[in-house]
């Protein structure tokens, strides 16, 4: 038994490395930065927006899109159902280039509402946020059409969406764990096997949408409209990733605990419908992270390794942890976690063993 547990200790954080050195060698692989002078083709965009009781943010948001330095976009906001005064709100906007709907139908989730939106939709090229989020830059259109015309066969662009900086340990938290989803997703899309983006900045060809069958295929999962699709949509040859901070969007954390675990338990929700490779992958660097704490723990209770070696186990992994994700994190915008990893990685163990057991009592159709 005292065996097994040293064994996997040591396993698990050669796995663990191991994903730390793909997410590295994936760092060089980024595309150039694009250039905010850098001559390109300009294609008609559409930008589109699914918003929901959002009369405290929409406004903000939608006075950072018409601000783009694009000379040829659309906005098309679809209400999907408010109850506050966000309709309202929204018909007060005078903009040629605004286009106010209401959803026809009131489902969970906003993949009705999209697919009116997309219906909608004048151009090929469709580019996605939320009411939440605010573009950082007046280049965000421009910076995410240069990447979508980088090749020719590019028809997926997955960007990348910060969180705006509070001094609270949820924030830290927040943006902790969007940057290792986004150095994930990235990782994953550079290394041929494209498996998310996230809505909240997110490119693609309505010919792509109509040529694999949008969302028809996931249609009555609530969530998902971002994940599964670029799921079922993405390959090597068609996809590619925007991480230049100019070609982003801001939006902010959860203020609350419980309203940052419903959202995260509602967005895995979609993980069982990925493609097997994916879900092996993901759940084994998930279960290894796990498995390395749980041993080292156990470990040193049952006195199968002393506290200095479990310890040193432990500043390994950090330091490793350290050296490989620094590039990340300073290329998005998050180098002040990293002196963070030590809380950081502990929380999001406790983070991986939460979330499974909440999901199970998440109610089924919440948005």
């Amino acid at each position: 038994m005292s065996g097994m547990i040293i064994f996997m200790a040591y396993a698990s954080l050669s796995v663990v490395a191991a994903y730390y050195v793909w997410f590295y060698w994936s760092y060089f692989q980024l595309p150039g930065q694009n250039a905010t002078d850098v001559s390109i083709d300009i294609i008609p965009v559409s930008v589109i927006i699914i918003c929901k009781n959002e009369a405290d943010n929409i406004s903000g948001c939608i006075a950072g899109i018409l601000q783009q330095d694009y000379p040829d976009f659309e906005l098309i906001v679809v209400d999907d159902y408010s109850s506050d005064n966000t309709l309202e709100i929204l018909r007060k906007i005078d903009d040629k280039r605004l286009t106010v709907l209401q959803a026809i139908e009131n489902h969970p989730g906003k993949k009705s509402a999209l697919q009116y939106a997309i219906s909608q939709a004048n151009n090929d090229l469709l580019l996605f946020t939320d009411a939440d989020c605010i573009p950082a830059s007046p280049h965000w259109v421009s910076s995410m059409v240069q990447r979508i015309q980088a090749k020719p066969h590019y028809e997926i662009v997955l960007g990348y969406s910060p969180m705006f900086r509070l001094p609270t340990l949820l924030n830290m938290f927040s943006r902790y764990e969007t940057t290792i989803t986004a150095m994930q997703y990235c990782s994953y899309a550079l290394s041929g096997i494209p498996y998310m983006g996230v809505g909240r900045n997110l490119m693609y060809t309505k010919q792509l949408y109509l040529k694999s069958g949008g969302f028809e295929g996931h249609i009555g999962i609530a969530s998902g409209d971002d994940d599964l699709f670029v799921s079922q949509s993405a390959n090597r040859i068609n996809t590619t990733v925007n991480t230049d901070l100019i070609g982003s969007v801001l939006t902010s954390s959860k203020g609350s605990l419980a309203s940052f675990i419903r959202q995260k338990a509602r967005h895995t929700t979609t993980a069982t419908h990925y493609k097997p490779l994916h879900q092996i992958l993901l759940g084994l660097y998930a279960i290894a992270q796990m498995v390395f704490y749980i041993s080292v723990i156990v470990g040193c209770i049952s006195n199968t390794m002393s506290y200095t070696c479990g310890m040193s186990l432990v500043l390994i992994k950090w330091i490793i942890q350290y050296l490989f994700q620094y590039n990340w994190f300073s290329k998005l915008d998050n180098k002040d976690l990293s002196i963070c990893i030590p809380l950081m990685d502990v929380l999001m163990v406790a983070y991986y063993i939460f979330l499974p057991v909440y999901k199970i009592f998440l109610p089924k159709d919440r948005w």
